[in-house]
């Protein structure tokens, strides 16, 4: 049993895009390491059997999955998820878009929902969720504070707040024709994860990202594939698994 097991039991994790191609190994790895996974998603159905296979991975009495019908585009089913689940421990920002298309031949229609799908999305679930989080650890911080014996073993601990994994992209820090606007919003999401990293760093609330390359069965164009592969975005075939691994610090 691995020492992160120790740490992600009885946490309880939201993953958007679960029904994804890497978001379902990332729910699943979450399973394996001991957390209660919330699958996220706008589609039942795919969702339901990505919670079927989680419930394979239970491995202790309490641990639990669930399905939550979203649109991560909406304010409203981020202020619904909140609302129904008080006490979310991992945030993981996985949904996203691809583009595959030049960005003169875009509609404004395209450009926006590539825009709203990979990055907003990604910023109203830190904005909810964070929020969260951070009220959850100013109300512990100050039951903490009753007593200077409690507020010196606060300190020493440094007690887990909650943590936000944000999914970019290797195409946020290179080009790649027919993948502007998806780069771009993919840069954006690095520059929000290093931002929030300070704002909710003193509630001991860890946000980091990670940056995929290439995926096998991601709907990316061969070109694509190659193109990164060849500016040193790695290979294809183990992306999924250490990408799942990654998410998990």
């Amino acid at each position: 049993m691995s020492g992160v097991f120790h740490t992600l039991k009885t946490r309880l994790a939201v993953i958007t895009g679960a029904t994804g191609t890497l978001g379902t190994p990332i729910a699943r790895r979450f399973a394996q390491e001991g957390a209660s996974v919330i699958v996220a998603s706008r589609n039942c159905e795919r969702a339901q059997k990505t919670l079927e296979s989680l419930k394979l991975e239970e491995s202790w009495p309490g641990q639990e999955h669930r399905c939550f019908e979203m649109d991560v585009k909406e304010t409203g089913d981020w202020e619904r998820l909140v609302k129904e689940h008080k006490s979310i421990d991992i945030l993981v920002n996985c949904a996203g878009l691809d583009q595959h298309k030049l960005l003169v031949k875009m509609t404004e229609k395209e450009v926006d929902e590539l825009l709203q799908t990979n990055l907003t999305s990604t910023i109203w679930g830190c904005r909810f969720v964070g929020r969260q989080m951070m009220q959850r650890q100013v109300k512990a911080q100050r039951q903490s504070h009753k007593t200077a014996e409690r507020a010196s073993q606060r300190e020493e601990e440094q007690p887990f707040g909650g943590a936000i994994i944000n999914v970019s992209s290797v195409l946020a820090q290179r080009g790649m024709v027919g993948t502007s606007i998806y780069s771009a919003a993919k840069a954006g999401i690095l520059g929000l994860t290093t931002s929030l990293a300070l704002e909710l760093g003193q509630y001991n609330i860890r946000v980091n990202a990670v940056l995929p390359g290439p995926i096998t069965g991601s709907v990316m164009t061969e070109s694509q594939h190659d193109g990164i592969s060849r500016a040193g975005g790695g290979s294809v075939a183990p992306q999924t698994d250490s990408i799942a691994a990654a998410s998990l610090l």
